[in-house]
Formats: C-alpha cells, structure tokens, sequence
C-alpha cells in the first residue's frame, strides 16, 4: 500500500512539474508567427507588420522591426519591454514617436529610413548611446 502511494505520488508530481514548465514557457515567449524569437531577442524584419506587434516575450532585450510598415510609436509600445535596450526600426513609414516616450534601459535605437520629423522624444531616453536617424 506504502509503494502504490508513494508511486501515486510521484506521478501527481510530474504531472504538476510539466504543467509548471509548460504554463511558464507560454507566457514568456509568445513568438508572433512572422518573427524570429530567441532568447532575448526579437527579430520581425519583413514581417508585413502596419501596427506595433503584440504578444511578444516581455523579456526582449532586442527588437528589430525593420522593413515593415509601422507608422508610429507610443509611449505605450515600449513600456511592456522594461527589459528593452535595441529598438531597430529602420525602414519603415514611421511618422511619429510620441513626445512622451520614456525608457530607463534603452541603449540604442536605430530609426533611420522613416520620415521623423521631431527628435524630442530624446528626452525620455536618458540611457541612449546610439542613436541612427539616418534619412528621415
């Protein structure tokens, strides 16, 4: 009787550890299916995308987004990667930056080949030490 417990047992426990790892898994990497996702990093280059992807894994420290159709970026769009420190998003038809971004890890940014018009968005950048608007 001891035995069979003890059996019982362990598999309720691999079963509880595989339901664990699986449910963890999910929520730290949701990988849009146009994207390449590693840890880390996210790259969506021609990935077709006119708005801002969602489900991305909320660790990403590098996001490239070049060769899409993206048109702006809210203070809203960077403040789900609190991790983020590469934005890439050269090539695209962005427009507008809000004014009101704000990011205390972002390190390098590369917005060339768009048509911003208004760099004040700098402001809430305080860790920039890259910036590439090249082309705008």
């Amino acid at each position: 009787m001891a035995a069979e417990l003890r059996a019982w047992c362990l598999c309720l426990l691999l079963v509880v550890i595989t339901l664990i790892e699986a449910t963890s898994s999910n929520t730290q990497l949701e990988c849009p299916s146009a994207c390449k996702c590693t840890t880390g990093n996210v790259d969506c280059t021609l990935a077709g995308l006119g708005e801002w992807p969602i489900g991305l894994p909320s660790n990403t420290s590098t996001l490239i987004l070049s060769r899409n159709r993206l048109r702006r970026i809210t203070k809203e769009n960077l403040s789900i990667y609190p991790q983020l420190k590469k934005l890439v998003i050269s090539y695209n038809r962005i427009e507008l930056i809000d004014k009101r971004l704000e990011h205390n890890q972002l390190e390098t940014l590369d917005i060339s080949f768009n048509a911003v018009a208004d760099l004040e968005f700098l402001f809430g950048l305080p860790k920039l030490r890259h910036l590439n608007a090249t082309s705008n």
